[in-house]
């Protein structure tokens, strides 16, 4: 009696585990994807593809013409951005699809995770080209205000710095822009 009682437990137990599975698995297949999905066709807001919030844009103390021109910037790179990011979504399903796959074909997955590679190389030049347009909108005090709002701990660099890295020193010779390498490491 007490053998069936234990395989009884353990019958309850393994249903039990079975059923939270399926659950967390529903959960996120019928509710947690699509949200993610939604968001990903949703055009990211221009304002924060430069990599700097408008909040952040005040400081650069922009004219209205100015204001106009890095505008109409932003909304071109947010068209091109939302292309692209179509695509690498699309490129991301195809490799985890075949990733999931029984007996996934090594050359495919690594076409496929090529494919992803090459989608975020392109977001990643569209971003520096869209700078270096925004950059000859900028008079040179602005730019300096630019490089240091990207920079700082808010910006796409500040990561470094929290990593122990050391941002390279305003006051190089030939401005700011001649140094673009980051500082060595200090130990």
């Amino acid at each position: 009696m007490g053998k069936q009682k234990g395989l009884s437990v353990l019958l309850i137990l393994s249903l039990s585990l079975n059923c939270a599975f399926i659950g967390v698995w529903a959960y996120h297949y019928l509710y947690v994807r699509p949200l993610m999905l939604e968001n990903l066709r949703e055009p990211a807001p221009a304002r924060r593809l430069m990599g700097v919030q408008d909040r952040r844009l005040e400081r650069l103390k922009l004219t209205a013409d100015q204001r106009r021109r890095i505008g109409a910037e932003q909304r071109k790179l947010a068209r091109q951005v939302e292309a692209v990011r179509g695509r690498a979504w699309a490129a991301r399903e195809s490799f985890f699809v075949l990733l999931a796959s029984p007996a996934p074909d090594p050359n495919a997955l690594r076409e496929a995770q090529a494919q992803v590679g090459s989608e975020q190389q392109e977001m990643r030049r569209l971003v520096f080209e869209h700078l270096l347009r925004i950059r000859q909108v900028l008079d040179q005090q602005q730019r300096r205000e630019l490089r240091r709002l990207l920079r700082s701990p808010g910006g796409r660099h500040g990561r470094q710095m929290r990593r122990g890295r050391r941002a390279p020193p305003e006051d190089v010779p030939g401005g700011p822009e001649a140094s673009t390498e980051l500082a060595p490491r200090s130990i």
